[in-house]
Formats: structure tokens, C-alpha cells, sequence
């Protein structure tokens, strides 16, 4: 018995001055509570340092089903917006859906109901995420109000079922007589198409919608000065944006249904994920700060150095929005990437699923070495130090909790850890 003990003994001593927990203890900064409302926030300091000049901020989840993460991610975002001056949220939810959301969470709506009109229901239905939107909703009366967006392609609430509606309105008010009837009654019936399941549009037939769709939109910039003289420009801008989306919608759907290409499916939502992103940064909430909302797989950049899902793909081939944003914006974007080192994750009204304990040499197994329930690990900061422990290749798993080995400080800017992860529940 003593001989196993000495073993054990050796065995924590020489993970205790591995280059990763030497590293780790220097610089991974302990986050005491997942309580957003805490009053004592001296731990969340480090952030400001951290994310500097940064006006677009990304936090990911592993896998849409974290839970203790939500809690969190909503800690965070609270103090971002009070103490940083992050006014907008922008989620991986429909750009459409999350405006009309918007203006039901203005009303005496209950709250979850107006949550179902714009964020997908992994969030909306959430326990854990209840006390953030709570919170944003709580700012709406005041003179900074939280602005929740949306960037995805995608309808992804019941905002989206008023789709057509908002198109005809706009059509027979500020853009009466800009669009002639063939590319109107094209419009019409490529929304329709994607209301009425199975969404099987041939591909002569999706090339006819989306080319109404395109030609609406030359005519409405042919005639977008007579057009604003009746609507602001930035919602002329919005609907325009909101016709381009299901332009691509409508493609993306049909890759779906056909399965046959995982990974075109998956660069064409990302691909349109960051221009949205990108227009959100540059116009729509030109000079306000961003905090971005969505999965580590999407936020990430040059995701092309590894596989970010818990199967084979061909990673060479895959494009994320971190990429596309990151091009246009540069640094900045300051993208952190969440993680765990054990528990549970499930999706709002799923089976929990079982985390092992991440392998041992992870950075998720160093940073439980420390004792840290929650941390924060700045990868920015030591970026131009080449010795820099977190500037080698490492074993982490942001990506639905799959281990991968990979240059990690080329592909975000920081983790943000969470030591036993409980699923996400309803309220």
C-alpha cells in the first residue's frame, strides 16, 4: 500500500511540473461563481485586460447542451454589457426571428413566449439560461438596453412563421411598384416552399427561387432612394439582408434533406453565418461592441487545422464563420472557446450523456489539477512569446467534447473552463 502511494505521489508531481499546470498556474485565472447575480465581480476583471480593444467578442459551448455553461456564458454577459460596454448579443438563431423576438420581449408578453418567437428552444426553453435573459430583458426600460440578435440563415422560432407577412408589407408599403409581379409572386412561392414539409424543390425549381429572390432584390437597389424616402435605410438594409438569407436558406435546406454532402451543407450555413456576422459588426450595429452566442465550431477560426466534430470528417475542406468573420475583422474579434472536464451534457429535454474525465496530459485534466471549479485561460497574451507553453500543440476537446490535438492559440484567443459540467434542463 505504501508502494502504491509513493507511485500516486510521483505520478501528481510530475504532472505538477508539466510544462501545461506550470504554465496553467501562472496564467489560468479562477472564476469563483456561475451567479449572475453576484455583486462582488473582482474575478471577472481579468476579462477587461484580456479582451482589450475587442469590440466583437465570441463565447462558444461545446455542444448546445451545457448547462452549467449557460450559467456561465450569462455571468459573463452581464458583466460584459455593465462593466465593458457590450450592448448587442447576436445568437446562432435567425436574423428575422430574434427582431421579431425583440419586439415581443418589449411587450407584457411572458417570457417564454416571446423567447419561442426567435432563439432556437436549446436556449429559450434552458433553466440555465433563464437568468440571462432574464437580465437582458430587465434592460430593455433603461438607457442601455441589451439588444438580443440573430445571425443565423435559418428560421429558427415561431418569428419565422410571420415571414411572409412582413415580406408582403413591405412589398405594398415603402417598396410599392420597386418589384415587378414575376419576381414577387417568385418570392411568395419560394416562402411558401419552405412552410410546407417535405422541403423537395427540385434543382431547376431551386435555381427559379432563388433567382426571383435576386431579382427582387436589383430592383429594390434600382429604386432604393425612392424606397427610403418612405422606410429608414437600415431597415431597407434589414429586409434586403432578410431576402439574401433565404435566398441561401432555401439551398441549405435542400442539402439537408438530401444528406449527401456534409460538410458543403455545413460551409454554406457558416459561410453566410459570418457575412451576417460581419454586416452586424460593420452596419447594422456599426460602433456598438458584439458579443457573439454559438458553438465553439462555428466561432473558431482556421478550423482547417482540426476535425471539429466527434467523427471523421474531412476537415481540409471545412470552413467555419470564425474564419469568414475573422478575415473581415481581424483582432477585433477576441473568440473564446468553452470546455469541461467531466460531468454531463444534454439539450433541453434530452438523455444526459456521460463525460469521461478528460485524458490525462488534456488541458482540461491541467487545469483540474489546479482545483479551479471555473477558469478563464488567456491564449492571447502569450501569442508572441514563441516559448509560450500555450502556443505549442496540446489535447483539448471544445468540440463536442471529442479530444483533438491541435495548435489551439491559432485558432481562438482564450477557454473558458468549467470543471464538472451538469446538462441543460427545463425550467
Amino acid at each position: 500500500m505504501l508502494a502504491a502511494l509513493a507511485i500516486a505521489l510521483t505520478l501528481q508531481s510530475a504532472a505538477d511540473d508539466s510544462p501545461a499546470v506550470t504554465w496553467l498556474k501562472a496564467n489560468a485565472v479562477a472564476i469563483r461563481t456561475t451567479d449572475i447575480d453576484a455583486t462582488d465581480v473582482a474575478d471577472l476583471a481579468p476579462l477587461k485586460a484580456a479582451i482589450g480593444d475587442a469590440r466583437i467578442v465570441q463565447i462558444g459551448e461545446p455542444s448546445h447542451g451545457d448547462g452549467t455553461g449557460f450559467l456561465l456564458r450569462g455571468r459573463i454577459l452581464k458583466y460584459l454589457h455593465r462593466e465593458l460596454g457590450f450592448d448587442v448579443v447576436a445568437f446562432e438563431s435567425g436574423t428575422f426571428d430574434c427582431s421579431v423576438m425583440m419586439d415581443k420581449l418589449r411587450s407584457d408578453m411572458a417570457l417564454d413566449e416571446a423567447l419561442s418567437y426567435g432563439v432556437f428552444s436549446i436556449w429559450g426553453a434552458s433553466k440555465q439560461c433563464r437568468p440571462f435573459f432574464d437580465y437582458a430583458r430587465s434592460t430593455l426600460t433603461t438607457e442601455r438596453p441589451l439588444e438580443l440578435a440573430g445571425l443565423d440563415l435559418q428560421f429558427s422560432g415561431r418569428g419565422g412563421e410571420e415571414f411572409g407577412s412582413f415580406v408582403t408589407a413591405f412589398f405594398e408599403g415603402p417598396a410599392l411598384g420597386a418589384v415587378d409581379e414575376a419576381a414577387r409572386k417568385g418570392v411568395d412561392m419560394a416562402i411558401d416552399r419552405l412552410f410546407k414539409p417535405p422541403y423537395m424543390p427540385s434543382p431547376e425549381q431551386l435555381d427559379r427561387d432563388k433567382a426571383a429572390i435576386a431579382a427582387a432584390i436589383t430592383q429594390m437597389r434600382a429604386k432604393q432612394d425612392e424606397i427610403t424616402k418612405n422606410v429608414d435605410a437600415r431597415a431597407f438594409e434589414f429586409f434586403v439582408r432578410c431576402l439574401e438569407n433565404l435566398a441561401v436558406q432555401s439551398e441549405f435546406r435542400l442539402l439537408m434533406q438530401t444528406g449527401r454532402d456534409p460538410i458543403q451543407t455545413a460551409n454554406l450555413r457558416d459561410q453566410r453565418m459570418g457575412e451576417n456576422l460581419v454586416w452586424l459588426a460593420n452596419e447594422r450595429y456599426a460602433g456598438k461592441k458584439i458579443v457573439v452566442w454559438s458553438a465553439n465550431g462555428h466561432c473558431a477560426h482556421d478550423v482547417k487545422r482540426v476535425d471539429t466534430h466527434s467523427t471523421a470528417t474531412n476537415a481540409a475542406q471545412r470552413i467555419s464563420m470564425g474564419d469568414v468573420a475573422h478575415k473581415a475583422l481581424g483582432d477585433s474579434m477576441y473568440t473564446v472557446l468553452m470546455t469541461a472536464r467531466s460531468g454531463s451534457f444534454a439539450m433541453v429535454n434530452q438523455p444526459a450523456v456521460k463525460l469521461d474525465d478528460a485524458p490525462a496530459g488534456a488541458l482540461e485534466a491541467a487545469i483540474g489539477s489546479l482545483g479551479h471549479a471555473f477558469a478563464f485561460v488567456d491564449l492571447r497574451g502569450a501569442r508572441a512569446d514563441d516559448a509560450a507553453w500555450s502556443n505549442s500543440s496540446f489535447v483539448a476537446r471544445p468540440f463536442s467534447y471529442a479530444p483533438r490535438d491541435a495548435k489551439w492559440s491559432t485558432m481562438a484567443d482564450a477557454f473558458l473552463y468549467v470543471d464538472v459540467m451538469e446538462p441543460s434542463v427545463l425550467p
